[in-house]
């Protein structure tokens, strides 16, 4: 009987695969001789089409939001902190400070070291973020470049290939018989033979890459930081979002140091760039008059959930509703003029944006009428055994680890900001538009009258 061959049918392990995989090494890089074909030019405009940049630049755009958010909250936070810490201090007697004070002294003291350190980290990776989305667009505009130039030395080579072939049917035919002295001219010429590869003159389409790449890369990384970073609106979003929230008790007017002020080298643009014209009016980013802010819409009266500014008039509206008047407009393309009185902006819908920095301080003018209401309530409202209800305070998760006083919630009401009542809007008073600000201010109405403007200079 014959002998059966047996084969394996088990699989390859790990080790198996890694071996092989090991073992099947590509073979080295050898560019083109000759002119790329009509499918191999195909080939690297696929690229283009198959691996665009757009989920990349999509991602580092979440990123920048992320880091962004990040920092505001954690300087929101260490805020809280000290804030209840300066509260606590005041009642601590300065000879002999309660063991609880100490630990929450200390404890805020290492959140306040680790937050600035955090903020100076995202602030490097704000920076690396904008240089990958540059990396990007440059390799995308490489792989262009390649393109072209395949399509350029393909069209050259096979001109030129054309033209002495047809000397050389000339010469063949005996058609210049009379032109000895021509045909030896030309024969000193060198001739184009496409199967000789040391004939060849094209150039790789990875060096065309790399090249373009690099040179991208020179061009950027000689720029000063200024020139990198300061017109970019991810990172002007980072630094004025960073900045209110470092300085949460500053005047709501108050806006971040000067572009030139961010960099260590104190770049200065080169002359004919717009510094100047920015630094005019770089107090019309946010609708803010003499510390007051508006939080209603002045299309629904109502206060803003979901506030929305123009980036052309910057004035801002609720999403709803200006959407709404957008979609009913009869224009093409759909738009619809400002709706604030003397304004003659024409709105588009992409020309409307969320401005971080203007929701940041919505939100907390907000917030502080909110709690000043609340406290207006309970000092006015007595229980009926005659004491007074106390008012809800937005405390951290921290109190369950150093215990706060009773008195606090009184300390930390005197501390709060002192917001005016808004009186609700009358039948009169909505028929006047906002008076217009003296000594040049650009005044961006975001109300219908003065009574709906919170001050918060108190």
């Amino acid at each position: 009987m014959p002998a059966r061959t047996r084969y394996s049918t088990a699989t390859p392990g790990p080790t198996t695969a890694r071996t092989i995989s090991t073992a099947a090494t590509l073979p080295d890089y050898q560019p083109p001789a000759f002119a790329l074909n009509p499918d191999a030019q195909r080939a690297i405009a696929d690229l283009l089409r198959k691996h665009n940049s757009k989920k990349l630049e999509a991602d580092i755009h979440t990123a920048q939001e992320q880091l962004t958010n990040t920092g505001a909250e954690l300087h929101d936070k260490l805020h809280e902190h000290e804030t209840r810490l300066a509260t606590r201090r005041g009642k601590q007697s300065q000879s002999s400070p309660s063991d609880e004070f100490a630990a929450f002294e200390q404890q805020v003291n290492e959140m306040r070291s680790k937050v600035e350190s955090m903020a100076t980290r995202m602030e490097k990776e704000m920076r690396a973020l904008i240089d990958c989305g540059v990396s990007a667009r440059a390799m995308q505009d490489g792989v262009a470049a390649a393109e072209a130039d395949a399509k350029a030395n393909a069209s050259t080579q096979a001109s030129t290939q054309h033209t002495q072939t047809q000397r050389r049917t000339r010469r063949r035919d005996g058609e210049a018989e009379d032109d000895d002295e021509d045909d030896d001219a030309e024969d000193d010429r060198p001739h184009w033979d496409p199967t000789d590869p040391a004939g060849a003159s094209q150039r790789p389409p990875v060096d065309v890459f790399d090249k373009h790449v690099q040179n991208t890369k020179d061009r950027f990384q000689a720029m000063s930081l200024y020139n990198r970073y300061a017109e970019n609106e991810a990172y002007i979003n980072f630094k004025q979002v960073l900045f209110d929230a470092q300085n949460p008790n500053a005047n709501e007017d108050g806006q971040a140091p000067d572009a030139s002020q961010w960099f260590a080298e104190g770049g200065v643009p080169p002359p004919g760039t717009r510094q100047d014209i920015d630094n005019a009016e770089s107090d019309d980013d946010i609708a803010i008059v003499s510390g007051q802010i508006s939080i209603k819409c002045p299309l629904t009266l109502k206060e803003f959930e979901d506030p929305l500014s123009s980036k052309k008039c910057k004035h801002t509206f609720e999403a709803a509703a200006i959407h709404e008047m957008i979609a009913n407009s009869t224009m093409r393309p759909k738009a619809v003029q400002c709706p604030v009185p003397g304004c003659s902006a024409v709105l588009e819908k992409n020309d409307l944006h969320q401005n971080k920095l203007l929701i940041r301080r919505i939100r907390r003018v907000q917030k502080a009428k909110r709690l000043r209401e609340e406290a207006g309530d309970d000092s006015g409202d007595e229980m009926p055994n005659g004491t007074q209800s106390r008012g809800h305070v937005i405390d951290d998760d921290d109190d369950d680890i150093i215990g706060d006083d009773d008195d606090d919630d009184d300390d930390s009401r005197s501390a709060r900001p002192q917001v005016k009542p808004e009186p609700k809007a009358t039948g009169s008073t909505s028929q006047h538009p906002a008076p217009k600000a003296p000594g040049g201010t650009q005044v961006i109405d975001l109300g219908e009258s003065d009574e709906e403007d919170v001050d918060m200079e108190g």
